[in-house]
């Protein structure tokens, strides 16, 4: 009701002839629940405030005063329900208990006792109702005779004036209805589009039947009786200026103000662009498809979407037109004629090879380069196995001369011991008896070093062994790095062979992408063909779809006008929503089935797949 009323307003302050709109609301709902002495609320804390006061009674008393009110239900055989035909439906009520759930009484005893408590949270005084609050001051005051009566003889408060239920949900809601009054309001519509709660699945039947309900469905048929679009009168003459026909003369003079001057120009604009919208009435009248304001420029169903379509058209004409002065201009600044073309040709040639040669010659350069430090490296080899050998001899040398020293001692040692021998031949008997002693003595001493001097040569010996040793094993190492060197040498030697062959395949297997590519583009203008006739069939559908879409508008604006039967005009536009439905899943499909043909294209469907309220 508050969008209805203000487009009506907004109707009114721009000076356009409107008849008053018609629309469903739920004002007699609201009169039954919330009328202000025979309305079930009322009746309701009324027998709430009654002693004795029971379920029964309040529904008997709700069902007799109402009688007249076509949105009350009496149920038959249950005396303690009743229904109410609500904006969405039909809802029955069971009525026990409503009156002592209703009654939200708090002691007073008990509430002059939690005020004297010490904690502060309990002791904290608690907000009343207007209306309690009211009864307080009239209840402070005796009569009319204007005096006030003593605080010590104030009368204990009564239970039974307690404010209910409903009483303080009504003063909450007024105090937010107020606050909202003071803002501007936006509307938000929550659809639930299937009770599977699964993705992308949208059941049309619940979903109509939420849009009915929440007053969507009466928002569009309204909208479609009268302007669902407008545009600023200035915007109007900025988008849509290049469509006016010099045949309809602007009207407009000197003595008008700007804005009127603005408007009679969007009528001399619309008057021509929109000659072709005009439809004419049972009546014989001529409705145009736009009424012009004192600010705005209104458009009836599918006129804005029309006039958009023709401008698009229109400056595809002005950008072609552009892109021709543009393209002859840059053909002549370049100057390039055939024989120009043909020396930029052969020189693009020239370049490509140059640049193959220098890429040959780059490729020569790195092959020497390698090959000559494989060459350093080998020499750098040669002259270690040099130095390593060298060092082997020496270390033979030494060790020879080594044995030989010591063979030589051995010698001196068994000659001194044969002259020894030969000395004591040569002497007397007795002599030999009296230095028997010492000869022997000596000898043994000089066995004793014999023996020290053989086991130091022994152990020299070993030595000398463990240091050939050595060196053997370091010649080992040093002869299996000469041969893993080798080896990777000849590692490098086949994989230079195999770079080679493998630049070898890469030019193969360039020739090969470049006849790939020639394919590729004879199959890509195959393809644009294709595209070409896949878009026409297309364009052609569409406009299928906009006349099928003009005749259900032209049906429905008939229907609107000759029939007089809200429940018919709404079950109409249903059923228009509900075929538009299944032509735009038709028209999906269709998308899905072309997408693979338009990937070369650049394609858009001009027109619109839905009503525009």
């Amino acid at each position: 009701q508050d969008v209805f009323r203000s487009v009506q307003q907004e109707y009114e302050a721009e000076g356009i002839p409107l008849k008053d709109i018609w629309y469903d609301d739920n004002t007699d709902v609201l009169d039954l629940i919330e009328g202000p002495r025979t309305g079930l609320l009322a009746l309701l804390n009324e027998e709430c405030v009654r002693p004795q006061g029971n379920d029964k009674d309040f529904v008997q008393k709700a069902l007799r005063s109402n009688k007249a009110s076509t949105c009350l239900i009496l149920h038959r055989t249950d005396r303690m329900s009743f229904g109410i035909q609500h904006y969405a439906g039909q809802v029955m009520y069971d009525a026990e208990h409503f009156v002592s759930r209703n009654q939200d009484t708090l002691p007073t005893d008990l509430q002059q006792c939690a005020e004297k408590c010490s904690n502060e949270i309990v002791s904290s005084p608690r907000s009343e109702p207007a209306i309690v609050q009211d009864r307080k001051k009239t209840s402070d005051w005796h009569g009319s005779s204007g005096r006030r009566w003593d605080q010590g003889a104030k009368r204990q408060e009564s239970n039974i004036v307690a404010p209910t239920v409903w009483t303080k949900y009504r003063n909450q809601l007024s105090n937010l209805m107020g606050m909202l009054q003071q803002t501007r309001s936006r509307y938000i519509r929550c659809i639930k589009p299937n009770s599977q709660k699964q993705p992308l699945l949208m059941e049309h039947e619940p979903v109509i039947e939420q849009l009915r309900c929440a007053g969507v469905v009466a928002g569009i048929t309204i909208t479609r009786s009268v302007f669902p679009n407008s545009l600023e009168n200035s915007a109007v003459l900025a988008r849509f200026s290049s469509m006016w026909d010099p045949q309809y003369k602007s009207k407009r003079n000197r003595s008008m103000s700007m804005q009127e001057q603005r408007a009679q120009d969007c009528i001399a604009l619309m008057k021509g662009a929109l000659k072709s919208r005009q439809h004419q009435r049972a009546d014989g009248e001529i409705v145009d498809a736009f009424v012009v304001g004192k600010t705005k420029t209104y458009f009836r169903a599918g006129a804005l979407e029309w006039l958009e379509r023709n401008r698009l058209k229109d400056l595809d004409v002005h950008a072609i037109a552009i892109q021709k002065a543009a393209r002859g201009w840059l053909a002549r600044q370049n100057g390039e004629s055939g024989k120009q073309r043909k020396i930029r040709e052969f020189e693009e040639q020239q370049e490509a090879l140059r640049r193959q040669q220098r890429q040959r010659e780059e490729r020569r350069q790195r092959e020497k380069s390698l090959k000559e430090k494989q060459r350093a490296e080998r020499a750098k080899l040669q002259l270690r196995m040099a130095e390593l050998r060298d060092q082997m001899n020496e270390s033979d040398r030494q060790a020879r001369d080594k044995v030989a020293s010591t063979r030589e001692r051995a010698n001196l040692a068994r000659r001194a011991n044969d002259e020894l021998r030969e000395a004591m031949r040569g002497r007397d008997l007795a002599q030999e008896q009296k230095e028997a002693a010492k000869i022997r003595e000596l000898q043994r001493t000089k066995i004793l070093e014999n023996k020290k001097l053989i086991e130091y040569l022994k152990k020299e010996n070993k030595q000398l062994r463990k240091a050939h040793q050595k060196v053997k094993e370091k010649h080992d190492a040093h002869k299996n790095n000469n041969d893993k060197l080798h080896d990777s040498n000849s590692a490098m030697g086949f994989e230079f062979d195999g770079l080679s062959e493998e630049a070898a395949r890469v030019h193969k297997g360039y020739d090969n992408t470049m006849t790939t590519l020639d394919k590729a583009k004879a199959q890509n203008k195959q393809l644009k063909d294709q595209v070409m006739k896949v878009q026409d069939t297309y364009m052609a559908q569409a406009e299928t779809r906009l006349q099928y879409q003009r005749s259900m508008a032209r049906i429905l604006n008939m229907i609107q006008d000759r029939c007089h039967n809200g429940g018919m005009v709404e079950d109409t536009v249903v059923l228009a929503l509900e075929c538009e439905g299944e032509a735009k899943a038709v028209m999906a499909q269709l998308d899905v089935e072309t997408e693979p043909d338009l990937l070369f294209s650049d394609v858009s469907d001009g027109s619109s797949g839905s009503f525009n309220f």
